[in-house]
């Protein structure tokens, strides 16, 4: 017999109340709006801890069939100031100081001076559920990012979050204003890994188009540095760039290394 909807048992009234918030969540999962406010409350957070990670960067221009790989350590104090040490770097002189350098000023400077007006928020996009996918054997929800105005900084593309902590798991997308004549259009992912109820950057991959040399592709990983590493002193910003793209005195080679 149908029932009035006064009539439903409490136990109804919940699953309603779950249908009409987005989907029925099971085990430790939230809702997808859940998922997005636990990110935008991150998103507002200055951090103010010390951190060492491990860049291991990797760039080629297709056009000049060159190429050149680098290892630092990049030192980011509480204030937000970066430092490098170069461990290794091979390749062509070019690629380094054309490519790699360039990358390595821009990501110091955003870090020192964070940039609201770009940052993942209601204010500067408009954010659309697509629905659930999978990343590396983790349930994502995916949402479409829009800007609200053209600015460079600003990208047109997709954010996964955790199903489970609304943790960044990707980034992807086109920004969509150049940011310096040299730089024609840029395409990116941002690949990030969990750590206990939090993530971390993974993988940076970058599709560069510039006006004087072409297709610029650029791989980046980044590693926690081990302890060891906390306590070495760094260069300057200007010896890890090496103008002149060749290795530090000391430096290895080899780049051997496997990722998972």
């Amino acid at each position: 017999m149908f029932r009035r909807p006064g009539n439903l048992s409490p136990g109804w009234i919940v699953i309603l109340a779950s249908l009409s918030s987005g989907r029925l969540m099971a085990g430790g999962a939230v809702t997808e709006t859940q998922a997005l406010e636990r990110f935008l409350a991150q998103t507002g957070r200055v951090h103010t801890e010390s951190s060492t990670v491990e860049l291991d960067i990797e760039a080629k221009l297709s056009k000049l069939h060159k190429s050149a790989k680098l290892r630092t350590l990049r030192f980011v104090s509480g204030m937000g100031h970066s430092v490098f040490r170069t461990i290794a770097s091979e390749g062509d002189a070019t690629v380094r100081r054309e490519v790699i350098a360039r990358y390595l000023k821009v990501e110091a400077e955003s870090e020192e001076a964070p940039d609201p007006a770009v940052a993942i928020a209601p204010a500067n996009y408009r954010f659309e559920f697509r629905g659930i996918t999978d990343y590396a054997g983790q349930a994502a929800y995916v949402y479409r990012l829009t800007p609200k105005r053209k600015r460079a900084g600003l990208f047109k593309g997709e954010l996964w979050l955790d199903e489970e902590t609304g943790s960044v798991l990707r980034e992807w997308g086109e920004f969509i204003k150049s940011p310096s004549w040299f730089i024609k259009r840029v395409y990116f992912v941002r690949d990030y890994m969990m750590k206990s109820q939090s993530s971390e950057p993974r993988r940076l991959i970058l599709n560069v188009s510039t006006r004087l040399f072409g297709k610029a592709d650029v791989t980046i990983w980044f590693d926690k540095a081990p302890d060891a590493a906390q306590n070495a002193a760094p260069d300057s910003p200007e010896a890890v760039l090496g103008g002149n793209g060749k290795p530090q005195p000391g430096e290895a080679s080899e780049f051997g290394r496997d990722r998972q």
